[in-house]
């Protein structure tokens, strides 16, 4: 590998590549510009704070759930998400699958949402386009702090109407108490 004068490194062959990935001190430089949605994230914490996180998100990942998401959510969540296009006899592909997608990651992360109310899926697909939209804001042609303006508020709408409710109803339900296995597999989402 050969240094560059601006602390980058160069990577000339497959091999640097491989070892680059393989290092544990290897950062992701690209969302750095999209802060304001990605600070804090697996793909953008480094060294042994990504290492911390990554070893707490491995839980996600495991074989009986990923069984669990396989039988019991993976089929429904997308039926009910494709519902409104076969019942219209059109969609656009990108859409189908962004809000497959986005359906699905939100049932993991235990968002409490219903994929077939059609105007809260339309709210939350507006709010989850502009996180995009702030992850990628290296990549944006418009104004960069109009953009962090409109993810925060985004951030804000999604905490109230999403977010916030979710964790209250999870309290509700499992109180604050450590949940066993039983309850993980119920809810494999928190874990």
């Amino acid at each position: 590998m050969q240094k560059k004068t601006s602390n980058k490194i160069r990577l000339t062959s497959w091999a640097q590549v491989r070892e680059a990935f393989r290092s544990k001190e290897l950062r992701q430089a690209g969302y750095s510009e999209g802060a304001v949605v990605m600070s804090d994230t697996l793909l953008d914490l480094h060294g042994k704070a990504h290492r911390e996180r990554r070893r707490i998100e491995n839980r996600l990942f495991r074989r009986e759930i990923f069984s669990y998401w396989e039988h019991e959510v993976l089929g429904k969540t997308i039926d009910v998400t494709l519902n409104p296009f076969v019942q219209s006899k059109q969609g656009d592909l990108s859409v189908i699958g962004y809000r497959c997608a986005m359906n699905l990651t939100a049932t993991i992360a235990g968002i409490d949402q219903d994929p077939s109310d059609t105007k809260q899926t339309e709210t939350l697909y507006g709010i989850v386009k502009k996180f995009s939209e702030g992850a990628t804001l290296l990549h944006s042609t418009r104004n960069k702090d109009e953009v962090r303006q409109e993810v925060k508020e985004a951030m804000e709408h999604f905490a109230k109407d999403f977010f916030d409710p979710s964790r209250s109803s999870e309290r509700d339900m499992y109180g604050n108490a450590t949940m066993g296995y039983e309850k993980k597999m119920i809810c494999p989402k928190m874990f």
